[in-house]
């Protein structure tokens, strides 16, 4: 907590209440004395002008509450939908690691060797199914980009073909839970002295292929009259969400960790049975027992990783929900503190209705009558309110629009419901007014 943030708080707090203070103070101060002098009770009657401040007070609350319910449901909506998005692949029980061997000196082909171990020990360990590595890990905020020509693509004047480029090894997409849609994946055959090969996914083939069936096709990297066509796609998976939840998925170009040149890095990918934060000491033994001075960087889950991405999100969602609540709480108070005084006030009045004929049921629907005009006003401005919100929201909200009706009418019946309840208190006391201790005021 930064101290200048509570002081600024408090200070706040204190001059509203001064200032909300004073404004019935002075109005006390000054009675008009006719009105009060022939006042048979010998309270001091609150004028018309009072009344109605007090109404508008619990109106301009009910609008509120209604406006910050309403960007607690689109956000809130927002972030249900963001959890609920298709990543192209199963980001539960898979635990993510980083080895660098190039920080304690290792060479290009003794760091392959060691990931092909690491590999091979992770899955004898029981409970996990599948291991590999990858270059760059989907919502890890690492990406690379490469330009392509592709066998039979005549480029536009200018056009430049680049893709996205990830190295993996054998076993990835099944570790990762990717779909693969046609052809095979990378094999221990994709050696370095063999035919290069990559596999692709299905927006790569749509921008490029038209759509069409890539297996068997041939791509290069970099352009020029004298390239060659030397890498044939074998697969392709599905696409995935790689930089964050709300961006769609981008063409990408996979290739065999053994056939790219200089990986003295990587992540490694292991799915298990169970819970995958259980594996954390496992991984760090059968890494030690390999080299123990390698270290281990940003061991974390794939569910870990797909939060942090909806961090923002979320933050917004809980604030709005807490301000929502806080002034629903506060709206609820105020009608019931405008009611509860309003009641009090015309209990000689309430009394001499009773004592005419007037049922309970009567005196409860004539307070009510006064809560559903102030609701009714509160709601009308709230929805001006929650429009003008939405519109500034739209930008910040997923998968709908700043004027979501569902949302509306949830916040709209929470809202009523809320003042309804309010209400009924200080009316089911005024139904049950004695009319001969009404009338001894």
């Amino acid at each position: 907590l930064d101290w200048r943030a509570l002081v600024f708080n408090f200070a706040l707090a204190l001059v509203t209440a001064v200032l909300f203070g004073l404004v019935p103070a002075i109005q006390a101060s000054n009675p008009e004395l006719a009105t009060t002098l022939k006042d048979e009770g010998g309270a001091v009657s609150a004028t018309t002008a009072q009344g109605r401040l007090r109404q508008v007070l619990a109106l301009a609350q009910l609008a509120l509450a209604l406006t910050l319910l309403t960007a607690a449901g689109l956000f809130a909506r927002s972030l249900g939908n963001l959890q609920n998005v298709d990543l192209g692949f199963n980001a539960e029980h898979v635990l993510t690691f980083d080895l660098m061997p190039m920080l304690i000196g290792y060479t290009p082909e003794r760091t392959q060797t060691l990931f092909r171990d690491v590999e091979a020990r992770l899955e004898a360990v029981p409970g996990v199914v599948r291991a590999a590595t990858v270059m760059a890990l989907p919502l890890a905020g690492s990406n690379s980009m490469t330009n392509i020509s592709i066998e039979g693509y005549i480029a536009a004047p200018d056009e430049e073909l680049n893709t996205h480029l990830n190295n993996v090894s054998p076993g990835y997409f099944d570790a990762m839970g990717i779909r693969r849609i046609a052809g095979r994946d990378f094999e221990d055959r994709d050696r370095d002295k063999a035919p290069k090969v990559a596999i692709v996914d299905q927006a790569f083939a749509r921008k490029w292929l038209k759509g069409e069936n890539p297996i068997g096709r041939h791509i290069a990297f970099g352009a020029g009259k004298d390239t060659k066509y030397d890498i044939e796609i074998v697969g392709m998976v599905a696409d995935q969400k790689t930089d964050d939840l709300r961006t769609a998925a981008y063409e990408f170009v996979y290739t065999p960790t053994a056939q790219a040149k200089g990986n003295l890095s990587a992540t490694f990918v292991v799915r298990t049975r169970g819970d995958e934060n259980a594996l954390g000491n496992s991984v760090r033994q059968v890494v030690h027992d390999l080299d123990p001075n390698l270290p281990i960087r940003d061991m974390k889950s794939m569910a870990v990783r797909k939060a942090a991405t909806m961090g923002d999100d979320r933050l917004i969602s809980i604030l709005t929900a807490a301000f929502g609540v806080l002034a629903t709480i506060l709206a609820a108070l105020g009608l019931y503190a405008v009611l509860a005084f309003t009641v009090a006030q015309r209990t000689k009045e309430i009394g001499i209705r009773m004592a005419l004929g007037a049922t309970e049921g009567g005196v409860t629907n004539l307070v009510l009558r006064g809560m559903l005009r102030v609701m009714i006003g509160g709601i009308a401005i709230g929805l001006i309110g929650a429009f003008g919100i939405g519109r500034w929201a739209e930008s910040l909200l997923f998968g709908l629009n700043g004027f979501d009706p569902v949302v509306i009418i949830s916040a709209v019946a929470l809202l009523s419901a809320v003042a309804f309840a309010a209400a009924m208190l200080p009316a089911r006391r005024a139904a049950r007014t004695d009319p001969l201790t009404a009338l001894r005021q």
